[in-house]
């Protein structure tokens, strides 16, 4: 009798340390797991805010081109646009980061609605349609990165959420990330068909002289 209580008492310890061990290795696991996929997730966020920036750039370049050929505009929208990316790039967490990324599209769509609208302009200096050029390559990898956000941290903010995860997932640190809305960002306008046309007779030597 006292040998059966006695090996009963090793099972239940040796079920007991069993347990304890699969307890910490899966919580190391599913906080490994966790780990990775937040890091993913500030990672598509850096690479889109990089392509933000780039975007601001261009719109500073563009200011300067009109300041040089005394064009008249209105300097509000490229100040809050510099000044939503100084928000940004100086923001502690991605919440405090999310919550200027609509203000700074808003105050780009303004600039880039303008530019759409002096498509004859184009037509005579050609550093104008190079901006829109190299600016709509930065506007497109700007929407491809937004939308790897978008989509990585959908998928942490739902596992942290879902078992096993949502056992440990609020003790170990992991909350939920700013999701943002799909990107509005005006589409960079080229040229017209007529305007295309004419592009085409350009020369290179006047292509070359223009984009100085």
């Amino acid at each position: 009798m006292v040998k059966k209580i006695t090996t009963l008492i090793l099972v239940l310890i040796g079920m007991a340390i069993g347990g304890f061990i699969s307890i910490v290795m899966y919580d190391k696991v599913f906080t490994e797991s966790l780990k990775r996929l937040k890091d993913y997730t500030v990672e598509d966020w850096g690479r889109m805010e990089y392509y933000a920036s780039k975007i601001v750039d261009r719109t500073i370049k563009y200011r300067e081109m009109m300041d040089k050929d005394k064009m008249k505009y209105d300097p509000k929208p490229f100040d809050d646009a510099v000044a939503a990316r100084s928000v940004i790039l100086g923001g502690d967490t991605l919440k405090d980061k999310a919550a200027h990324i609509a203000g700074l599209e808003e105050s780009i769509n303004t600039i880039l609605e303008e530019y759409n609208k002096k498509m004859e302009l184009r037509r005579e200096r050609f550093y104008y349609l190079e901006w829109g050029m190299v600016t709509k390559e930065f506007i497109h990898e700007y929407k491809i990165k937004r939308d790897h956000y978008r989509d990585t941290v959908n998928e942490y903010n739902f596992r942290i959420k879902t078992m096993p995860f949502v056992l440990f997932a609020k003790n170990k640190g992991f909350e939920e990330l700013p999701q943002i809305e799909e990107s509005r960002l005006t589409a960079v306008q080229l040229a017209t068909e007529e305007y295309s046309e004419n592009s085409s007779e350009e020369s290179p030597d006047s292509m070359e002289h223009g984009s100085r």
